[in-house]
């Protein structure tokens, strides 16, 4: 794994956008003071990577690295594996609990493409070790060493050690092949046993002896076989002539079966009678039908020459119409001469009313006026002006009392009552007079309609209108017409009678056409006996002559029966010796002819049988020769197969391996600490594969890596971390992950300057073979020496990171500037 970019933003002390580029930088430096954030971006690319600080004791812990100023912490890493190049993205965001990581993802960006690889945190962690072989322990005790856990590989268990060589060198492999050669060993020795089952078993019967005496007995069944071919012949020749010999015995039988079951049908005598009798019946309805034609003739022409019915029906009822209403004329005339009277005497009343009324109104006005005069006069005093000549009144005058008034009112009213209804008598008898008037017009009317009807009628009939005539005329008209109805009616009956007579005789016809179709089935079921001809004039006859001929045909029939059943018996017999010649044959080969079957199809079936038990043991004389040679490759690929399974064991080849491997590394790092340590210490491993140093200073004593000061530590730990990253690709097997990147967060502060001088040599040289390497110190002349510096340094919102390559200076304020 080798990183490409480091993106962050709100992560740790970087609260702004900020981006590390590290493409072209093999080896480099994170410089700076102390708490400035340069462990910060070590830890940004654990956490990348594997959702964890390497800091933080709990692995579970993200909430802290969220600054302080943001709610949410951003971090996206590019980096290369192999020759592919992947995004790995994760995104903590503040709760009201912690934190959450739950945005995560990895992405393959290789030629510019992008191709989700983990949707999730927990995928994006699952791919990551797959892709680098290594767990998050495991990362951070070989690619990243954090701050103050330098020597976490060099105390650590021997089994922890162990666990992380076998991920680093993929060792596992080994452990796989292993398996799998074990597991091919014990296929290998189920097909042993396998093939050793099938030899003792179904293929121990397959030898030569044995294919030998079926081919013997397969030769004899052949020949068994052509002696049935040369008799069936005969056999079959012996059957068809007992099936035809059989053939002509039930013909006959059936025909003598045939001949005495014809008989005449019941009432096929009598049909030749009841069709002449049909016939006779059928011409009299014809007959009779013709004279109802005649008559139905007559009686049309009789009313040819006869006026319309409608016609006179219509002036005889306007004769009786004139009749009635010259009565009612009369009647008409005198009521409104009698409505005219009274309209006369009404008018009369009402004048002498209206007259009574004004003499009325005139004595009411006279008697209002006393009664005026009598209350002014009621007012007046002597010696007071008059009211009406303003006079003084010398004398009261005298008037008659009211009473005379109210009785002049009463008469008037009296008389008005009389007037009105003297008005509404005469309106009533003028109204009578009107309708009656009015009546008399109508009728008047309608009776000259009537009679100018009555003429036209008349006119059209060519008669006087008299009332006599026209009846006379009425009566002749029906009787024509009812003589034509009687002769019609005469008419139908007579056609009903010929269809009746046409259908009985059609019926009989019918019966006679199926009756001679029954003799034609009779005669046609006797038909190879050559019946004689049919006289198809007379059905009777026909049926006579058929079943004489059919009484004297039954015993002839018989008699054939009997000598065809003769003949077939004879064939069975001979049948019987040819079968019984073969059939003692076949005993003789061993074959057993079932019940039901013939010698040749069972010496068919027995050779059937007996080739196919030659090819099965030819089959398997040929499979039991390979399964001795799949048991000789067996053999050889379960001993192969065992022996590679068990030197492969994990406390076999791997152990061996890893002892080998760790030896090595001891070597590599000895040198490296003798030069660290001016040649004062170099490491070895005790029987436990504990490391030991060796103090050359004091006779070569080794003692325990525990007895190291804090500095000497750093420099085994140091030692061991370069000898890892140096030697772990000659170590490892193909396909192992390769620490292409390794990191150093701190420790060198504690070092001289040569031994800074040595450090420094070697970080270059590991740096020189295609290995990132960066460190993280606030050492200035170590980070002097490095070709590629990023420094970093608080800001007022947050770190900063500047790079520094050979004295130029770029990097990430410009992308913090630029996302802000």
């Amino acid at each position: 794994m080798r990183p490409l970019r480091l993106e962050m933003e709100g992560f740790s002390s970087f609260r702004d956008a900020t981006s590390v580029e590290l493409a072209d930088a093999d080896l480099f430096v994170l410089s700076g003071p102390t708490g400035a954030g340069k462990s910060s971006i070590i830890d940004a690319i654990v956490f990348a990577l594997y959702g964890s600080v390497p800091r933080y004791d709990d692995r579970r812990l993200v909430a802290p690295i969220v600054n302080q100023g943001r709610n949410e912490a951003r971090v996206r890493l590019t980096f290369a594996v192999a020759e592919r190049t992947y995004q790995a993205t994760r995104v903590v965001r503040r709760t009201a609990t912690g934190a959450t990581t739950k945005e995560a993802r990895l992405e393959d960006v290789t030629d510019g493409g992008i191709a989700t690889v983990a949707g999730t945190a927990d995928e994006l962690s699952t791919a990551i070790g797959r892709l680098l072989g290594l767990t998050f322990e495991q990362f951070t005790r070989s690619v990243v060493l954090p701050q103050g856990d330098f020597d976490r590989f060099l105390f650590a268990k021997p089994r922890e050690r162990n666990d992380l060589l076998v991920q680093l060198l993929d060792l596992g492999v080994y452990e796989e092949i292993g398996k799998r050669a074990r597991l091919r060993a014990t296929q290998a020795e189920a097909r042993i046993t396998e093939l050793r089952r099938r030899l003792d078993g179904e293929l121990a019967e397959a030898t030569p002896e044995a294919r030998d005496e079926a081919a013997a007995r397969l030769q004899h069944l052949r020949e068994l076989t052509s002696r049935c071919e040369e008799l069936q012949p005969e056999l079959e020749r012996i059957v068809e002539e007992g099936r035809r010999r059989r053939q002509e015995a039930d013909d006959a039988r059936q025909a003598a079966e045939a001949l005495s079951q014809l008989a005449m049908p019941d009432g096929a005598a009598e049909l030749g009678d009841r069709l002449r009798q049909a016939a006779e019946l059928g011409t009299t309805a014809e007959r009779a039908l013709a004279d109802a034609i005649t008559a139905v003739e007559a009686a049309e022409h009789a009313l040819e020459n006869v006026p319309p019915l409608e016609v006179a029906t219509e002036l005889s009822r306007v004769l009786e119409e004139l009749t009635a209403a010259a009565d009612r004329a009369r009647a008409l005339h005198a009521t409104a001469e009698a409505a005219a009277t009274t309209a006369g005497e009404a008018a009369a009343a009402e004048e002498a009313a209206v007259a009574a009324v004004s003499d009325a109104r005139a004595a009411v006005e006279d008697a209002t006026r006393g009664e005026l005069a009598l209350t002014l006069a009621a007012h007046l005093q002597v010696g007071s002006p008059c009211p009406v000549c303003l006079a003084e009144v010398a004398d009261l005058p005298q008037h008659p009392p009211a009473e005379r008034t109210e009785a002049a009112r009463a008469a008037l009213t009296a008389a008005e009552q009389v007037a009105a209804q003297a008005g509404r008598t005469r309106s009533q008898a003028d109204r009578e007079r009107a309708v009656a008037e009015q009546a008399v017009r109508a009728h008047d009317e309608r009776t000259g309609q009537l009679t100018d009807r009555r003429d036209a009628l008349a006119s059209q009939l060519q008669v006087a209108p008299d009332p006599d005539e026209v009846a006379a005329l009425l009566g002749r008209i029906r009787a024509g017409q009812q003589a034509l109805t009687d002769a019609r009616a005469h008419e139908r009956r007579a056609r009903h009678d010929v269809q009746q007579a046409t259908r009985a005789a059609d019926e009989l016809r019918d019966r006679e056409r199926e009756a001679w179709a029954a003799f034609d089935r009779a005669r046609d079921a006797v038909a190879a006996l050559r019946p004689p001809a049919a006289d198809r004039d007379d059905l009777t006859r026909a049926w006579r002559e058929l079943l004489t001929w059919a009484r004297d045909q039954v015993p002839r029939a018989q008699e054939r029966a009997e000598l065809a059943l003769a003949e077939v018996d004879r064939a069975k017999q001979r049948w019987r010796e040819v079968d019984g010649r073969l059939r003692e044959e076949c005993a003789g080969a061993g074959v057993e002819v079932p019940a039901g079957s013939t010698p040749a199809l069972a010496v068919s079936g027995a050779s059937a049988r007996a080739e196919e038990r030659l090819k099965t043991l030819e089959d398997r004389l040929a499979r039991a020769g390979q399964a001795r040679l799949d048991l000789a490759a067996a053999r050889d690929e379960q001993a192969v197969a065992k022996a590679l399974g068990d030197h492969l064991r994990a406390n076999g080849f791997e152990r061996w391996l890893l002892n080998r491997a760790l030896t090595l590394l001891v070597v590599g790092a000895s040198h490296l600490m003798r030069d660290l340590s001016s040649g004062g210490y170099s490491l070895a491993l005790d029987d436990a594969n504990q490391f030991l140093v060796l103090d050359h200073r004091n006779a070569d004593e080794p003692r325990t890596v525990r007895s190291l000061s804090g500095g000497e530590r750093f420099l085994a730990s140091l030692a061991l971390a370069l000898a890892l990253a140096e030697h772990v690709a000659d170590l490892a097997a193909e396909g192992a992950a390769r620490l292409e990147s390794l990191f150093l967060d701190e420790g060198f502060g504690t070092l001289d300057a040569d031994t800074l001088d040595v450090v420094a040599a070697a970080i270059e040289e590991l740096g020189s073979r295609g290995r990132m390497v960066g460190i993280v110190t606030h050492v200035a002349d170590l980070a002097e020496r490095l070709p590629v510096r990023f420094e970093v340094r608080r800001g007022p919102s947050g770190s900063v990171v500047t790079r520094h390559d050979g004295g130029a200076t770029a990097g990430a304020e410009s992308d913090a500037e630029d996302a802000a």
